[in-house]
């Protein structure tokens, strides 16, 4: 090769190396910091990320593996492949109170999500004896369920509660809870960044879910009396054993009176 093309060609590298394919090349850091594909840190900084993952390479080496770390850092001047690996996210769609009510089947009672635990929230008037099932329901797969906190309308703790994931769904299972009682409950670390929370009240016999029982809630109980558990009629199976009976009438009269704090 002669001096003047030796030169040229020289002089194109050169130039080649100095110029960032990445308007923005330079010092990065954040916590869940997005480096997209093929960027080029053009040597006058650090790039550094917790959460993603340096793919095969190129540059000052040459990768024949993914390398990653929650931790890893992009030296000045190194150019590669990455791929991001950050939690997924989810939205929530609906919270729903549910119980199984013997034979009859699995009724679901939607819950408010615009209400704050201190004012008009859903009510469940069904019998929380052994426990409450509250489903968080969101428009992706959940692979990890969170974890779940229960607090009282004082944001005092209140009950238990335990999780587990299944399809887009995550089972929050609250024990503990005295009839009677406001409660908030949330759910953090959902897939891993997904955090929601919902506000509901329990009181035994609110059949019509104005927050205080009455008459008027014995009469819906009773005007049911002998009908299997439905969609339509379950909130009057008190006792959820699958049909509407004396107990259940005998549940909403002791009631009469009470009324959510």
């Amino acid at each position: 090769m002669n001096n003047g093309r030796r030169i040229a060609t020289t002089l194109l590298l050169a130039a080649s190396q100095m110029t960032p394919s990445c308007a923005h090349a330079g010092s990065r850091a954040s916590a869940s910091f997005v480096i997209t594909a093929d960027t080029l840190n053009s040597g006058v900084g650090d790039m550094a990320s917790a959460n993603y993952r340096l793919a095969s390479s190129l540059g000052d080496a040459i990768g024949t593996a993914t390398q990653g770390s929650t931790a890893y850092l992009l030296r000045g001047g190194y150019r590669s492949q990455l791929s991001v690996n950050l939690p997924s996210m989810l939205n929530l769609i609906s919270v729903f109170s549910r119980k199984v009510h013997g034979t009859a089947g699995t009724f679901d009672l939607p819950i408010d999500l615009a209400q704050f635990v201190s004012g008009a929230v859903t009510v469940e008037p069904r019998s929380g004896a052994s426990g409450h099932v509250i489903v968080f329901r969101f428009d992706g797969a959940v692979s990890v369920a969170g974890v779940a906190t229960t607090v009282d309308g004082a944001a005092a703790p209140l009950g238990t509660a335990s999780t587990s994931a299944a399809a887009n769904e995550v089972i929050v299972t609250v024990s503990g809870v005295p009839d009677n009682r406001r409660l908030s409950i949330s759910l953090t670390g959902v897939n891993g960044g997904t955090s929601a929370a919902t506000a509901i009240g329990f009181l035994r016999g609110d059949v019509n879910g104005n927050r205080s029982v009455s008459a008027a809630d014995t009469s819906q109980v009773r005007a049911r009396a002998g009908q299997i558990a439905t969609s339509t009629n379950f909130l009057a199976d008190i006792n959820a054993s699958g049909v509407i009976g004396a107990a259940d009438i005998a549940a909403a009269k002791a009631a009469v009176g009470r009324s959510l704090p």
